[in-house]
């Protein structure tokens, strides 16, 4: 459960760095 919610948290910031750049 850990793994998959920072998995989604990576994720979820990923997207942000991306649409701001």
């Amino acid at each position: 459960v850990m793994k998959k919610e920072c998995n989604k948290l990576e994720k979820k910031e990923k997207g942000r760095v991306q649409k701001k750049e």
